[in-house]
């Protein structure tokens, strides 16, 4: 792929603010959702440290050790230079993940590039003039641009669900599709083995994305590329047989977990009782994060879907197959938004460029128009994000610096949270093994518990007339110490 300096330049930028947007939103302490820690952290710690709290999805086998042995790979690793709190290995996941998703801008500038060429030309045949060539790299940067800096992205970047990396996996492994659908023989087979290896790993991560997977190969299949949909499937076979020797070694069954998992959701709907949602749920989130811009997205989309279907259409169904489901959380749906921001981008700039015709580009108003649009709809998005349709969890971060303050007394003997223990850090951010209850009239009287963490309010007050004293706090939670 050629590209004109300005362009690497222009690509090199968005990415680096895509990046830089992501640190800012750890800085600001995002609301972190309890699976992050108790799903796949807190699993992690406990098989490397011999102590931690388990979930009771692991008792049953319903989760893969998969991302959960990342992440113990990194605490391990980590742990050879000296690097074993919590709150420290906490800080560099999520700068990992915030660095490795801001990466998915570049995926999308591959994938915007490829779908606005669709434009050039009569039929969509490739066009060689340099003002063509512009409008191609002008799509290509408008994609990147949405997908780095896109707040809901940066919002959940850096955070360490399943989510995230399948979402990444996804997106690079439609970018690379759709760069090679136009190519030859042997650039298409190279590029579907690491379509079918990406892919395949996206689903294995994130189960309910496993659908999305069949698209590209399918599209091979009808348009006659046999041996590319061959190199598809032998490659995807290998994330596959990963995953269920992982269940067998740790589950005693080859693919335990997604059997188990695909019973309690889908077979069984027990997902309903950790809540339900109405079957609109989800399109109705959407509408609050773009309010106006919605109607700008879908018309330019619809105008151009022809040629940028490769990414609109599995956005649709995604979010059309999980709206059947009950229990809803906007997480479920994160993929959707880069499919989503991709093929409007495209859309936008194949359209001007045709538009336009053999104008120079660069000084269309059209182009300005496309980009105070973006930028409107990511001014919209950020003004949303503080109202997520999902549980608040906003005021979490505060209980995990709490834990991590009281972990580090080395008089703590046992440590009482008011909050349920699933909604805290776990002992991977105490780092230490000592007890960890729940705050109750029982427990406040056994004197092996000497910390109390709790909200600001009449909890203090209890707390002081049973011998605690106030030690420590930070905005909304204070932290209690027996007999001061």
């Amino acid at each position: 792929m050629s590209l004109s300096p300005r362009t690497r330049q222009g690509l090199s930028l968005i990415v680096a603010l895509g990046a830089l947007a992501r640190l800012v939103a750890i800085a600001l302490h995002p609301a972190l959702h309890p699976d992050a820690f108790f799903q796949y952290l807190e699993p992690a710690w406990k098989h490397l440290h011999g102590y931690g709290w388990m979930a009771w999805e692991w008792s049953t086998g319903l989760r893969s050790w998969l991302l959960p042995g990342y992440h113990g790979a990194w605490m391990e690793l980590l742990g050879w230079f000296g690097l074993r709190r919590g709150e420290y290995l906490l800080l560099f996941l999520q700068v990992h993940w915030a660095l490795v998703s801001s990466t998915m801008a570049i995926a999308a500038f591959i994938a915007g590039r490829a779908m606005t060429r669709e434009f050039m030309g009569p039929g969509g045949e490739q066009s060689e003039g340099a003002d063509s060539e512009r409008a191609v790299d002008a799509g290509g940067l408008l994609a990147a641009f949405g997908c780095a800096l896109f707040p809901t992205l940066v919002y959940f970047g850096p955070q360490t669900l399943t989510e995230v990396p399948s979402m990444i996996l996804f997106v690079w492994g439609y970018a690379l599709w759709v760069d090679a659908r136009t190519r030859p023989d042997r650039e298409s087979l190279r590029r579907g083995l690491m379509v079918g290896l990406l892919l395949s790993l996206g689903a294995c991560i994130r189960i309910p994305n496993a659908p999305l997977a069949l698209i590209p190969p399918l599209d091979w299949l009808l348009r006659g590329r046999f041996r590319t949909v061959l190199a598809v499937a032998l490659a995807a076979l290998v994330p596959i047989a990963m995953l269920g020797a992982l269940d067998w070694a740790t589950w005693g069954r080859p693919f335990h977990s997604a059997i188990a998992f695909i019973d309690y959701n889908f077979v069984q709907g027990r997902a309903v009782e950790h809540g339900q949602a109405p079957r609109l749920w989800y399109v109705e989130g959407i509408i609050a994060r773009t309010g106006g811009f919605l109607l700008v997205l879908a018309v330019v989309i619809a105008v151009g879907f022809r040629r940028v279907w490769t990414w609109a259409l599995p956005g649709l169904l995604l979010l059309a197959y999980l709206s059947t489901q009950a229990h809803k959380e906007e997480r479920f749906v994160v993929l959707f938004w880069p499919l989503l921001l991709t093929a409007a981008a495209a859309a936008a700039a194949g359209w001007i460029a045709r538009k336009q015709g053999k104008a120079d580009e660069r000084r269309s108003p059209l182009w300005w128009v496309a980009l105070l649009v973006a930028l409107g709809l990511l001014v919209e998005d950020g003004l949303a994000i503080a109202h997520l349709p999902d549980a608040d969890y906003t005021g979490k971060f505060a209980v995990y610096q709490a834990q991590a303050w009281v972990g580090q007394r080395p008089d703590l003997t046992g440590l009482l949270i008011e909050d349920r223990v699933h909604l805290n850090g776990g002992y991977m951010l105490t780092s230490k093994n000592v007890p960890q209850n729940m705050l109750t009239g029982e427990l406040v009287n056994n004197r092996l518990f000497n910390y109390a963490i709790v909200r600001e309010g009449q909890a203090g007050a209890w707390l002081s007339a049973r011998g605690f004293a106030r030690v420590w706090s930070t905005p909304g939670y204070a932290v209690y110490r027996r007999g001061g």
